[in-house]
């Protein structure tokens, strides 16, 4: 991930037309910061389909719905990001419905980590998806090893 602007942070308005005005790249916005996504390398575009293949096989009889890199997942007020898979289980979307491409209540995200990510999906990435109270897991692939790591929210509120 790429931090565009060291010293800079910006406001919502503003990340909303970076995100509008330029379709061909994704960013993410984290408490005023904004992050450009890398290109994706086919070997993660082919752990994206596979994963979201069994996710959408596995969620078939239920009310959740998986949704691929393109969602735009809101985690706060602060906090946009494009995971590569989300999946959630709320209908009604949180019962927000004036934005009806922005997930708001995931469940489950998914990130597909390369080397490119790496850093970014196991810090920061891993404390905003836990911070989400609707949040019940987490998983990252890595694309480099054969390692998937598996992080769930326990009745208690305590991740493991």
């Amino acid at each position: 991930m790429t931090l565009l602007w060291e010293n800079r942070k910006i406001s919502i308005a503003e990340y909303c037309d970076l995100n509008e005005n330029d379709p061909d790249h994704r960013y993410e916005y984290i408490d005023g910061q904004v992050y450009m996504r890398p290109i994706e390398h086919v070997r993660h575009a082919v752990i994206g389909a596979n994963v979201g293949y069994l996710l959408g096989k596995g969620l078939k009889a239920s009310p959740c719905v998986a949704y691929g890199s393109m969602a735009w997942v809101q985690l706060a007020e602060t906090r946009y990001v494009y995971p590569d898979l989300t999946v959630s289980c709320d209908p009604q979307n949180c019962g927000k419905k004036d934005d009806a491409q922005t997930v708001q209540c995931p469940c489950l995200v998914v990130e597909i980590s390369s080397p490119h990510t790496q850093a970014h999906d196991r810090g920061i990435k891993v404390e905003i998806y836990q911070a989400c109270p609707t949040m019940q897991a987490f998983l990252l692939v890595e694309t480099e090893i054969p390692q998937v790591r598996l992080y769930r929210r326990e009745s208690n509120n305590r991740w493991i």
